[in-house]
């Protein structure tokens, strides 16, 4: 491990026989949904559809969100990550009337943790066009500022909401805006079928075509979703080279449908896995994942181990390396010299052969169901037998439950 570390200052570790894996990758998460573990809605009629779980919840929180909320929201959220064996996070973050700065605010609560981030704003008409305007140009100052940096740890994407709150004049602003900072765009794609409705309804094409003809999609770009997305979109994607982030327990838990991951797999897509803020396990997320697609076609063959490895084990680490992997020699997910210093202790001692070929098998029946106990990011100890190195845990719980009590009156 060579980030961060003088050769003078190497020390040899004991890991007392633990298994040492490549840090997680999330591909898409929302760091800012933290304080809604455990709130009430307070909604007389609960939401029964997507559409009323954004507008009963999601855009509730989001607009009651403060610079304070957004800072422990996210280091809850990052120090959850890390201690489950993330050491990369791809954040989508929203907070319309605490905007300004945003990013600047998440950036700070990661270099606190220690973990590595790429964030983006969601630009989206909901709030107004002053909003939109100011969401463009958050993205812009901040993609800006990573460039100029180059700062292994942190990256940017230009980041929209969906569609369904994205109309032509921004979309325009946007690619105009983007059109010289070498970046992708991190958007909801069809998560619901409202966003494909709409789509076709306003502009006579899908989604996925949209985006495209706008210049809004790339090989760097994440297209969160894609449950509804036609077959013929899949092909688009494919050679644009762009990643489609698949967040099985999100969609399970809305209700909106199951992406279809061998179809897409089939059409070249690149199809990686995110959590979208509904856990930090991406252990969770590997599982889940392999298990929806067998029960979605009554098919215990469906998705095989060689798809799903390629889903994960392939495509989340392509995406780290696609932003952060010109700092290294090697690409992420490997363990070598030369390679980032992203490392993870699991306590697993395998009870029957473990190699490459049977991999997945242990990962899903047994390694994803043990404790991390030692994180490494960037060559730096930042967790050491189940204890975060850097600050006390429970202090930083006291100050959000604080927080978030403040928040959930507002709510």
């Amino acid at each position: 491990m060579k980030d961060n570390i003088n050769e003078a200052e190497y020390t040899k570790i004991n890991l007392k026989g633990k298994l040492l894996l490549p840090g997680f990758i999330n591909g898409h998460m929302h760091l800012y949904s933290t304080f809604a573990r455990g709130m009430d809605i307070k909604a007389e009629v609960p939401p029964r559809n997507f559409l009323e779980i954004l507008n009963k919840v999601w855009w509730r929180l989001d607009k009651k969100l403060n610079d304070e909320d957004n800072f422990l929201s996210a280091q809850v959220a990052l120090l959850d990550s890390l201690k489950c064996g993330v050491t990369t996070v791809f954040d989508h973050h929203a907070s319309p009337f605490a905007l300004k700065g945003s990013l600047d605010i998440l950036e700070k609560a990661a270099e606190e943790i220690g973990i590595r981030t790429c964030l983006c704003y969601e630009t989206s008409d909901r709030d107004g066009e002053k909003i939109a305007d100011e969401g463009i140009e958050e993205n812009v100052r901040y993609i800006k500022k990573c460039n100029k940096a180059d700062n292994p740890m942190r990256k940017a994407l230009f980041g929209m909401h969906a569609s369904i709150t994205v109309s032509d004049k921004t979309a325009k602003k946007i690619a105009e805006a983007a059109s010289n900072l070498n970046t992708g765009y991190h958007v909801h794609v069809c998560e619901d079928k409202a966003d494909l409705n709409d789509s076709t309804a306003k502009y006579g094409r899908s989604v996925v075509e949209r985006f495209n003809d706008e210049g809004l999609c790339n090989s760097k770009s994440i297209f969160a979703h894609c449950v509804h997305a036609y077959q013929s979109d899949f092909d688009i994607m494919a050679k644009k080279g762009n990643f489609i982030a698949h967040n099985s327990h999100s969609n399970m838990s809305n209700a909106v449908g199951i992406l279809d991951i061998p179809m897409a797999l089939s059409k070249g897509a690149k199809v990686m896995l995110g959590t979208d803020g509904f856990t930090p396990m991406m252990q969770e997320s590997i599982k889940t994942a392999m298990v929806l697609q067998k029960v979605s076609k009554l098919d215990p063959q469906y998705l095989s181990y060689p798809e799903m490895q390629s889903v994960y084990f392939k495509n989340n680490f392509a995406l780290a390396t696609e932003f952060f992997g010109m700092h290294y020699e090697k690409a992420f997910g490997e363990i070598a010299e030369g390679a980032p210093a992203d490392l993870i202790c699991v306590d697993y001692f395998a009870p029957t052969k473990i190699n490459d070929f049977n991999f997945l098998g242990h990962f899903l029946f047994g390694i994803s169901t043990r404790p991390v106990t030692d994180v490494f990011v960037a060559g730096k100890y930042l967790i050491k037998n189940g204890e975060f190195t850097m600050f006390s845990e429970q202090e930083l719980a006291k100050k959000a439950q604080k927080a978030s009590k403040k928040f959930w009156e507002k709510f």
